[in-house]
C-alpha cells in the first residue's frame, strides 16, 4: 500500500515534466492599461467635504454640551437625597 501511494506521488510529480511556463496573452497587458486610462476618476467636491465638516463640528458641540448638562446634573443635590432613600442600605436582602 505505501508502494502504492509513492508511485502515484512519483507519477504526479513526473506528469510536470517538460511541460512549459504559462504565458499570459500578449495583448493582455495593453487591453488592462486601456482599461485603466479609459476609468474615471471619482472626484469629490470640496463644498461636500465641507458640509460633512461642518456637521461632524455640530455633532462633537452638541455631546460635548449634553456631557456639560449631565455633569450638573449628577452634582445637584436633588440626586444625594434620592440615593439617600434606597431601599436596600447594605444589600442584604434577606435577613437570618
Amino acid at each position: 500500500m505505501k508502494n502504492d501511494q509513492e508511485k502515484w506521488i512519483n507519477d504526479v510529480l513526473g506528469s510536470m515534466q517538460g511541460s512549459t511556463r504559462a504565458q499570459p496573452n500578449p495583448e493582455l497587458f495593453s487591453k488592462i492599461e486601456n482599461q485603466l486610462s479609459l476609468s474615471e476618476e471619482r472626484i469629490i467636491p470640496m463644498y461636500r467635504l465641507r458640509i460633512a465638516a461642518a456637521a461632524a463640528v455640530v455633532l462633537l458641540i452638541l455631546n460635548g454640551f449634553t456631557v456639560q448638562y449631565y455633569l450638573k446634573q449628577s452634582n445637584s443635590p436633588a440626586e444625594e437625597v434620592i440615593v439617600g432613600q434606597s431601599l436596600l442600605s447594605n444589600y442584604t436582602l434577606y435577613e437570618e
